[in-house]
């Protein structure tokens, strides 16, 4: 990514960066060179971090056990899937996840404001927002985070909006839109989404609302290059 993109965390199995530097983190397995004549040089599986500078050689944290790390990501996501979960409980799994993935990086991170997050594997389903120590400031406070596919999606040529390109807002979806009937999910209307809507309209001038089942799948797709696109 170019300088002024920020932090890039880039690798296998995941991505995230931020600020005026890049760092790259990622899956590793220890090599054990000696060997008798069982088994393979390789031992477990653990997650990395390289932090690159815009100058300065790159820096490597070793930011712990694979399986552990899974472990705290399903663990949290419990949690958060679970409207009885004690709110201790959610910041202390959160902020295990926080010590484990950002803590080994956070003096790179100084002075950061935009973190561009491309996860892999179960990293993917990871909320980076809500990360943070207890009593801190989560992740989401302290940075604007852009998720993104790949790192290689910070190296493209960024394309300019056309003349009143309009900012789109989805909030306050259907969700029985289109539903089968006897479908088990159900989920709740979220009405305070719109008053998302009205702030950005206030801001924007070509700002166009999809609410209740103009809120859908199709109306996303149907999008041309717009200036942005809020779905809350």
């Amino acid at each position: 990514a170019r300088g002024s993109q920020g932090v890039l965390f880039q690798g296998v199995p995941f991505w995230f960066a931020a600020g005026a530097r890049r760092v790259v983190a990622g899956g590793a397995a220890l090599f054990v060179p000696q060997r008798t004549g069982r088994g393979i040089p390789w031992r477990g599986e653990r997650y990395a971090a390289m932090v690159l500078r815009p100058r300065g050689e790159p820096q490597w944290f070793d930011v712990g056990d694979a399986a552990e790390v899974d472990a705290a990501v399903a663990r949290l996501r419990e949690l958060l899937r679970d409207p009885d979960s004690d709110t201790a409980d959610v910041d202390a799994a959160a902020a295990e996840l926080n010590r484990r993935l950002i803590t080994p990086c956070e003096g790179l991170l100084v002075g950061c404001r935009l973190l561009h997050v491309a996860p892999d594997g179960e990293l993917n389903l990871l909320p980076f927002g809500v990360l943070g120590p207890i009593g801190g400031p989560k992740l989401v406070e302290r940075f604007t985070l852009n998720h993104v596919g790949s790192g290689r999606d910070l190296m493209r040529e960024p394309q300019a909006c056309s003349p009143g390109a309009e900012v789109h807002a989805f909030v306050d979806a259907d969700f029985d839109a289109g539903a089968r009937a006897g479908a088990g999910l159900r989920l709740q209307p979220l009405p305070g989404t719109r008053r998302e809507a009205a702030v950005l309209q206030a801001h924007f001038t070509h700002c166009i609302v999809h609410a209740g089942a103009a809120a859908c799948v199709a109306a996303v797709k149907a999008l041309h290059r717009p200036a942005l696109v809020h779905i809350a």
